[in-house]
């Protein structure tokens, strides 16, 4: 059977079912909505507003044939739901403008309240970003194990959900819109699987909810909507970024992923054994807030997302209300380019001390200023290294006035005052100075900065 709307060059229909059963045989090139090019006409549209459209069988069909196709060479509409009785689509799967992808055109599946939407095998999939499924208080559930990578947008104010029904669904691709999803298993051993092979995937939608939850992927996926989801998130791989308020979900991550964000969660598992990376941003001000109780297992490394702009001032790292253990478990991944640190737990407040030095140049052994290293040129007798945080000053006592920089530095301040020395600062490719770091200068001598970026983002 060939079940199409718009059949003909520059031609559009609409089929409207609120009852009954309609079933789609195999064969032939299967369902689709909007065949050909709609020209000036409207795009197709199937409105399934009561009843069941079975279109199972096309899984015998082979490609593009075993799906809905809503969107061929035409623009296409279908909507599921929105009557006062259940209206269900059964599919192998459904594809979004998938045959001439145009970016121009916006195909789109619409599942409303007392929408059912079933999605076997074959998943959902889209030729453009600008084709999107959106969830307005309907159903979508799995028939199957199957990826979703069609884009899906939650209409505001409402609750739609997503049921696993005992099997893998893994979504591929971002869920934008200010709704939310509850997560469901009906059949029980099913599991939503966030999963971003690389990129960023941001569920701009709040979760609500049991249903277990897993992140995959070599990319990062951004909890960033509101609810009050309750189950386990299980994080196993890439990068989970909270910044959302979740604060019932328990977070579980795996040895080798990576967990962060300033948003709030219930309970928060990080590792078994070693590799697991707990990211702070330490410049916003903001932190994570975890409802519940913490633990660091095994070797854990705190890593900062960007390099600290003000030390010598507490950094807050994370809050949390129940138990901590582990604590003593986080190393500090950027710990080479600082001085010392140490951890505090103030009342469910822990916070992270970087410490740092008043530094003078001496340069008696030489002109090459770099991080640590073992390479002393400061204070007297050259008894000081330097490192990220310090302050500086370059004065009259110095030998060396040819400043050669090494690597990447990030002091607090950078004070010149001489009268006498005519200090020349030398950059290049990787050898500058960086961070939001004051230069002062004073005194008649002359302060030269020369090669390439030898100051990046300083003031």
């Amino acid at each position: 059977m060939f079940f199409n709307i718009g059949a003909n060059s520059n031609n559009s229909g609409t089929v409207n079912q609120t009852g009954g059963l309609v079933t789609v045989l195999s064969g032939s090139s299967g369902f689709r909505v909007g065949h050909w090019s709609n020209g000036s006409n409207p795009g197709s549209v199937y409105n399934l507003s009561g009843g069941i459209l079975d279109a199972t069988a096309l899984s015998a069909n082979s490609g593009s044939d075993r799906f809905i196709n809503v969107g061929w060479d035409g623009l296409g509409t279908m909507t599921v739901g929105g009557g006062t009785g259940t209206a269900t689509l059964k599919a192998f799967g459904i594809q979004l403008d998938i045959r001439s992808p145009d970016a121009a055109s916006v195909n789109t599946l619409t599942v409303l309240n007392n929408g059912v939407v079933e999605i076997g095998a074959g998943g959902t999939a889209a030729g453009n970003v600008t084709d999107v499924i959106y969830l307005s208080g309907g159903i979508m559930k799995a028939t199957a194990a199957s990826t979703w990578s069609a884009t899906m947008s939650t209409v505001a104010d409402t609750v739609s959900t997503v049921d696993t029904n005992g099997f893998q669904v893994t979504l591929s691709m971002s869920i934008d819109g200010a709704g939310r999803i509850q997560v469901s298993d009906s059949a029980g051993g099913g599991v939503l699987t966030f999963s971003a092979a690389s990129g960023t995937q941001t569920i701009a939608a709040g979760l609500t909810g049991t249903g277990a939850v897993s992140k995959t992927g070599a990319g990062t996926t951004v909890l960033s909507g509101t609810g009050t989801y309750s189950g386990t998130i299980s994080h196993t791989t890439g990068t989970l970024l909270v910044t959302g308020g979740h604060q019932s979900a328990a977070i579980n991550v795996s040895d080798g992923a990576v967990f962060g964000g300033e948003g709030s969660i219930g309970s928060l598992v990080m590792g078994s054994v070693a590799g697991t990376v707990f990211q702070v941003n330490p410049v916003t001000g903001g932190s994570l807030s975890v409802a519940g109780n913490v633990a660091f297992n095994g070797t854990v490394a705190l890593e900062f997302t960007v390099p600290a702009t003000v030390v010598g001032q507490p950094i807050t790292l994370f809050t949390y209300g129940g138990t901590l253990t582990g604590l003593g478990n986080l190393t500090f991944a950027g710990q080479l380019n600082y001085r010392s640190f140490s951890l505090v737990d103030t009342l469910g407040t822990v916070t992270m001390d970087l410490d740092t030095k008043t530094l003078v140049w001496n340069g008696t052994s030489g002109g090459q200023w770099q991080v640590g290293g073992g390479v002393n040129r400061w204070n007297a007798s050259e008894a000081d290294a330097f490192y990220w945080g310090d302050v500086v000053t370059f004065d009259e006592t110095g030998t060396a006035t040819d400043i050669v920089l090494t690597g990447e530095l990030r002091p607090a301040t950078v004070v010149i005052d001489s009268n006498s020395k005519n200090y020349t600062f030398t950059g290049s490719t990787g050898n500058f100075i960086s961070g939001i770091t004051s230069v002062l200068k004073s005194g008649a001598s002359t302060a030269t900065f020369t090669g390439r970026t030898p100051i990046q983002a300083a003031r």
